[in-house]
């Protein structure tokens, strides 16, 4: 019996996915719904995220929010550290950014990117700006699911 070769799609969460759907964003709960369905997904966020997801005095002066992001970032399938390799493919799509594009990305930005290149995740953001450019040199998918 010959079996069945099944590929993983994996999704990378950017940190504004998650804000809209913690904070009830239906298109956005629609799209992640979607994905978790089919078992041949992997829902991922990198550490960066989790990290920003927690960083607002709003979430650390209000403890059900905070179970409520910890409950979300438990229900992925992975958080993703940051490697060696991740992060030297950050500094690369920076200087990139700097000498070919004349703007600058933000490091939390280029991790995630990065992060995205190595795992050959779709990266789901609303950050057109940002990741569009810094994905266009690498076979990475970017989605926007707001748009």
């Amino acid at each position: 019996m010959i079996g069945t070769v099944v590929t993983l799609s994996r999704f990378l969460l950017d940190t504004n996915v998650c804000i809209y759907c913690l904070d009830g964003n239906p298109k956005i709960i629609n799209y992640l719904g979607d994905i978790i369905r089919n078992p041949h997904n992997e829902l991922i966020l990198s550490v960066i995220t989790e990290a920003e997801l927690f960083s607002s005095t709003k979430v650390y002066n209000n403890p059900s929010l905070k179970a409520e992001i910890s409950s979300f970032i438990d229900s992925t399938d992975e958080v993703k550290e940051i490697t060696r390799e991740i992060a030297c493919t950050a500094g690369e799509i920076r200087a990139y950014f700097h000498q070919n594009l004349g703007k600058k990305i933000k490091l939390p930005d280029a991790l995630i990117a990065a992060t995205a290149i190595h795992l050959k995740a779709t990266l789901v953001s609303n950050n057109d700006r940002d990741f569009t450019d810094a994905l266009s040199r690498y076979e990475t998918v970017y989605y926007n699911p707001v748009k």
